[in-house]
């Protein structure tokens, strides 16, 4: 120890004595010269400093536009009779609002506002007068939040520092949601109890439109009809049928088109900063790899690589969404041109369209190489179902009287309207197609553009870990087919289908079986993006995880096990995982081999637990294994502060938070008040999370 710090003493010395005088002066020299050269620089005048105050276009004379935020003075303005708020998370309650403000313009002849909440400032909702009639389309997100454009003006609803008075406001809500979900329509009623505290006037009782027994269209409809007699009754309005305005100005361009380039677009819904802020850019990816996972040909499923290398910006973490642009059939493409009377060389000419409304200024989001082509193959949801709605709106445009009344026919009642959505296949092309025998329609494009809507991405969970796999993305596809009552027609799902060809499978018993790589000549590109998810890894690699699944709800559990078994390689400590997977038997149980190899690699740091609900010798569900560890989850849960998380049906995730909250009352004492209240607290501390769908 002391010949060390002698040696470095020594070291020292030795560099201390080598420093000369001269070269002391000469840094000493060095300084002064640079000193005096930034001191003449820095105050020598510099003749392109008015450029800091100067505008380039300052010579121009351009228009300063400012854009009114007071949705009061808009109304009054644009002089329109009739505002229709809309909040929504996927598009529906924007598209019906969209619906109810054409329909009031055609029945009673009053123009509505369609208002976004994000775009206006909300503390002026209390200006408006008790002239002008508030209608509102609510959908409810998450654990009955708001969705992201409507988070502003509940909070200012609800926690304003100054005292919110409506009492000048007259209005009615319809609350879009599905009953499946714990917290159904929550918001929607949020915001009725509180108008009414506030002051404000209800036109009518709280509207609930159920999508989860697919009668959001029908409830819609009886809302519409409420709303129409009671501004008549209570504001003065006629009813006075009037033909089609149309929204869109849509014609064939003189000049030849050039290349038609198609790049999806966001839908202005998304367009507020909270919404953005998840959202990456939509770029076009190559499928790298495919594989069957699926042995029964009666439930296909597919699993993909997605290669993500060649665009930075698309970045992901375990847990997030992709968003899927898909393509429609070819099918409905020709059905539809067909069905319009549209020839093929027309099919391909440039269009252009222009808004006629600022409503209509919202939804383009159209190239100027349109043609009709890209429009029915890439823009617009031809392959859905149309609406009853939309049926009683297509009556004016039949070609024949007997098109007229078959149309009147099949849309007369809900009930009627159901029964033959059960049996038949009711796109726009087959309806028109059926309904005139084959004779063409002569309907605006206009028409067509606002009614069915712009397409829209499909989201599926990402199935691999960003710390294994940071450029490239799994996915775990279903194949999804509809066996239509009383009819051998079958009704194949759009994105999925898309994927499927685009990764040339050709899905049937044979190729099903063998569960191997699907050969592709060409792994051709899709569009897609990145949607970022709360449903996340526990922050501490020791915290245990229960993850509960059915069916192609295991694929983010896929990725959180990737994402263990790489820390646990790498000489980690990590926490006790359980996955409860329940598939229909050994044929449909994906990624078996997959999770057997993860769970010799953790050992008891792994335990997946499998349910075949059609097994033959003892069929069983998720339930009855959530029952027979039920003690072990509890534990789990409480004692030991798991981390839950559910992925699958919304009708899965209900049952099995009330099977869990029976297990707290019988292990733990729990009252019932006590069980809801923890679960309750285990939802917003983010120890229970759900990634499900209706």
């Amino acid at each position: 120890m002391r010949e060390t710090l002698m040696a470095k003493y020594l070291s020292f010395s030795t560099l201390h004595h080598g420093i000369e005088l001269d070269d002391v002066t000469m840094l000493i020299i060095c300084m002064l010269i640079c000193w005096k050269y930034l001191q003449i620089k820095l105050t020598k005048p510099n003749p392109y400093h008015n450029m800091w105050f100067e505008r380039p276009q300052g010579n121009q004379k351009l228009k300063t536009v400012t854009q009114e935020r007071n949705i009061a003075k808009i109304v009054e303005s644009q002089k329109r009779d009739i505002i229709i708020f809309w909040a929504s998370q996927s598009g529906t309650s924007e598209r019906l609002a969209t619906q109810l403000s054409r329909h009031l313009v055609v029945a009673l002849s009053k123009r509505s506002f369609v208002a976004d909440f994000s775009d206006f400032d909300i503390e002026t909702v209390s200006k408006i007068t008790s002239s002008i009639p508030v209608l509102m389309l609510l959908s409810t997100y998450g654990e009955g939040n708001p969705p992201d454009n409507a988070v502003q003006f509940f909070d200012w609803l609800t926690n304003s520092s100054e005292k919110v008075k409506l009492e000048h406001l007259q209005f009615a809500i319809l609350g879009v949601g599905n009953s499946t979900y714990k917290h159904y329509n929550k918001f929607a009623q949020d915001v009725q109890s509180s108008f009414v505290q506030l002051g404000a006037k209800s036109l009518l009782n709280l509207h609930l439109a159920d999508d989860a027994l697919g009668l959001t269209e029908e409830g819609f409809l009886c809302w519409k009809e409420a709303v129409v007699k009671i501004l008549c009754g209570r504001f003065g309005f006629v009813e006075q049928a009037i033909p089609y305005q149309p929204g869109f100005s849509v014609r064939f361009a003189e000049l030849p088109r050039d290349v038609d380039s198609y790049q999806p677009q966001f839908r202005k819904q998304t367009q507020n900063i909270r919404a953005m802020s998840r959202l990456s850019a939509i770029r076009k990816v190559t499928i790298t790899k495919t594989k069957i996972l699926s042995a029964d040909p009666s439930k296909p499923c597919l699993h993909l690589d997605i290669d993500i290398s060649h665009h930075p910006e698309l970045k992901y973490e375990t847990g997030d969404h992709v968003g899927i642009w898909p393509v429609n059939f070819e099918t409905e493409v020709e059905g539809l041109r067909s069905a319009l009377g549209i020839s093929t060389e027309d099919m391909y000419k440039r269009l252009v369209i222009s808004s006629q409304t600022p409503e209509s200024e919202q939804l383009l989001t159209f190239s100027d190489t349109m043609t009709l082509a890209s429009l029915f193959k890439h823009h617009l949801e031809i392959c859905s179902p149309v609406s009853r709605q939309f049926l009683q709106d297509l009556k004016q445009f039949a070609p024949t009287s007997e098109a007229e009344r078959w149309i009147s026919a099949i849309s007369s009642d809900g009930a009627t309207y159901s029964k033959y959505k059960a049996s038949n296949r009711i796109t726009l092309s087959s309806i028109l197609m059926l309904a005139s025998a084959g004779q063409p329609w002569n309907i605006p494009f206009s028409f067509v553009i606002e009614s069915l809507g712009l397409i829209q991405p499909r989201y599926y969970s990402i199935a691999s870990a960003s710390a294994v796999y940071p450029r490239q993305i799994s996915l775990t596809v279903s194949l999804l087919s509809i066996h239509l009552d009383e009819s051998d027609d079958i009704i194949h799902g759009v994105t999925s289908t898309y994927i499927s060809k685009l990764c040339d499978n050709k899905i049937s018993s044979s190729t099903a079986a063998s569960q191997g790589q699907v050969p592709s000549k060409e792994l051709a590109g899709l569009f897609c993006h990145v949607r970022k998810s709360t449903f996340k890894l526990p922050a501490s690699e020791s915290q245990p995880m229960l993850t509960i699944a059915t069916g192609t709800g295991v694929a983010p559990f896929r990725g959180f096990i990737q994402h263990r078994v790489r820390l646990y390689q790498i000489g980690c400590q990590v926490g006790r995982t359980i996955l409860i997977f329940g598939c229909r038997d050994k044929n449909s149980h994906i990624y078996m081999e997959e999770f057997e190899e993860a769970e010799r690699i953790l050992g008891d740091k792994l335990d997946i637990i499998v349910a075949y609900s059609q097994d033959r010798s003892q069929p069983q569900h998720i339930q009855d294994k959530i029952k027979k560890y039920s003690r072990e989850i509890v534990d789990l849960i409480v004692e030991n502060r798991a981390k839950t998380y559910l992925c699958g049906s919304t009708r899965m995730a209900k049952e099995v938070r009330r099977l869990i909250g029976c297990f707290y009352a019988e292990y733990k004492n729990f009252s019932p008040e006590e069980v809801e209240g923890f679960q309750e607290r285990q939802t917003r501390s983010k120890q229970w999370q759900e990634d499900v769908w209706g």
